[in-house]
């Protein structure tokens, strides 16, 4: 599904529409809402963005988890046949 699935104007947001919006972001479908004509906001659940921020967190350990691996550990860290 792309991202751009669920787009709402900002406008929309004034007019009383943001219960909508809300509503219509759920799980695996966020809501983005444009402004002049670009993408400006994305709403989503907490589930989403706490699986969003679990991904991030793992990607920034693989430069590490990797040198480890291949035995080029950073100074300080020690691997097991050190």
């Amino acid at each position: 599904m792309s991202i751009l699935s669920n787009v709402h104007m900002m406008s929309n947001l004034s007019r009383g529409g943001a219960a909508a919006i809300m509503e219509a972001a759920q799980d695996g479908n966020p809501a983005v809402i444009m402004k002049n004509s670009r993408p400006y906001r994305v709403i989503m659940t907490v589930a989403d963005y706490e699986r969003i921020a679990d991904l991030e967190d793992r990607a920034k350990a693989l430069p590490m988890v990797i040198n480890q691996m291949v035995g080029n550990s950073p100074v300080g860290v020690h691997t097991a046949r050190e």
